[in-house]
């Protein structure tokens, strides 16, 4: 009869005898992975331009998009100085900025009668 004691350490149906596992049916160890850091070439960073999109950025705008883990996202867009917000009202008379540079470029040249018709002492 197996004592409590062996009965824990026994994996084999027979009380008092261990079973010796075979080499061949052992795992092999696997080494322990490399640090992520050692696999990344160095980089020369002396030839870089501190702010090279600076003032593309501050022309143009850009987009802050924050992922949240859920699965969504928020998006802020930052507007550049290059950029015009219209109004809700008037962008539903206009589908894209094409449509609105197009209405513009019409009032182009009444703009300029005008603004002659001033200089010159017109009425």
């Amino acid at each position: 009869m197996a004592l409590p004691s062996e009965a824990k350490d026994s994996a084999c149906s027979v009380p008092g005898k261990r079973r010796v596992q075979k080499s061949k049916h052992m795992k092999k160890r696997v080494p322990a992975k490399k640090t992520a850091t050692a696999d990344i070439p160095k980089t020369d960073f002396s030839k870089g331009v501190q702010g090279k999109y600076a003032a593309a950025l501050k022309k143009n705008g850009y987009t802050i998009r924050v992922s949240r883990s859920d699965g969504t996202f928020d998006e802020k867009r930052v507007p550049g100085e290059s950029l015009v917000s219209l109004d809700p009202d008037v962008q539903a008379y206009f589908p894209d900025s094409r449509a609105v540079n197009r209405a513009l470029r019409k009032l182009i040249p009444a703009q300029r009668e005008n603004k002659s018709k001033r200089i010159h002492g017109g009425r």
